[in-house]
């Protein structure tokens, strides 16, 4: 993957603008594992934004690596950088769905977009707010992986959640 951030970079000193040479590098810069590779990366996208600001993946792609940076570095999560996250996670889900309303073909993507930020939600106990994430993918049609993903973190919230209601108030 350096190799390949070595060429993106490269890439983008020959046209500084190229909002797709800056994704591809943020998302070489993660595979790296480090923590200032993870920092770098986090610029990368959020430069990329700037340029390519509809891009659905990238807003996605920029909400999953703000939370692996924030584990990486081992610190809380603050009230904006869940806030931040959460803003990348509901651009990219309100992009796709335009993309669909316009009659592209985006669904894997969408449901790639709807369950991260479901994820995101779970893993800090927001099992409600997850399960009416989780929600958007129509389960109904043909079914693939990610939809049976949807199905099995939407009953492991829904159990979570029946659990937290039937604690007495002080115990939630």
């Amino acid at each position: 993957f350096a190799k390949r951030a070595f060429l993106h970079r490269e890439a983008i000193r020959s046209i500084p603008d190229d909002g797709e040479a800056w994704h591809y590098l943020g998302m070489c810069l993660q595979k790296l594992e480090h923590v200032s590779a993870l920092q770098l990366s986090t610029s990368a996208l959020i430069h990329a934004t700037s340029l390519i600001p509809n891009d659905a993946r990238l807003w996605c792609n920029l909400g999953l690596i703000l939370d692996r940076q924030q584990k990486k570095d081992d610190k809380l999560l603050l009230e904006g950088d869940r806030e931040r996250i959460e803003m990348c996670y509901k651009e990219s889900i309100q992009l796709h769905q335009k993309c669909m309303r316009l009659g592209c073909d985006v669904l894997s993507d969408f449901e790639t977009a709807v369950l991260n930020y479901g994820l995101f939600l779970s893993y800090r106990g927001d099992w409600e707010k997850a399960i009416e994430i989780i929600s958007l993918i129509d389960c109904e049609d043909k079914i693939t992986q990610q939809k049976k993903d949807a199905e099995k973190l939407k009953t492991f919230c829904s159990a979570q959640f029946r659990n937290k209601e039937s604690l007495p108030q002080e115990l939630q």
